[in-house]
């Protein structure tokens, strides 16, 4: 079940005192996001990236859908880019819902899409009605 990082005490403690959306800050929540142990670290370093859109987060996200050997770390990494400012994650999100390999991504890429409000997604989501992946995942 996904959790709103907003209610945690160390990320919403940092992001009070402004520490979330410095570069260097935002290179470790990086570092933190693709390795830390235990796995819950990593979902909250996550979903702190969302209040810091960059290609570098996009970047980050991206690497995480794909390499994460961690099904959930992967799909917390769906769910922020579909939280991103001004659906700056709704591109990835799209390719992500039509062809990534694992199909709980794509349906977690496609849930997301359809909680969306931008037409991009709704076109989206008619094009994959239309002509559906088919592929083992």
């Amino acid at each position: 079940m996904r959790r709103n990082w907003r209610t945690t005490t160390h990320s919403a403690g940092a992001a009070e005192k402004g520490e979330i959306g410095k570069p260097e800050a935002v290179d470790k929540l990086i570092g933190i996001a693709r390795s830390a142990s235990p796995a819950e670290v990593r979902e909250e370093a996550i979903q702190a990236l969302a209040d810091n859109v960059s290609d570098k987060v996009l970047s980050a996200l991206e690497g995480i859908i794909d390499k994460d050997p961690d099904l959930e770390i992967k799909e917390e990494a769906v769910w922020v880019l579909s939280d991103l400012e001004a659906e700056a994650g709704l591109p990835l999100l799209i390719k992500i819902a039509r062809t990534h390999a694992v199909v709980e991504i794509r349906k977690t890429a496609i849930e997301s899409l359809g909680d969306c409000s931008d037409p991009r997604a709704l076109q989206a989501l008619i094009d994959l009605a239309r002509n559906p992946v088919r592929r083992g995942g």
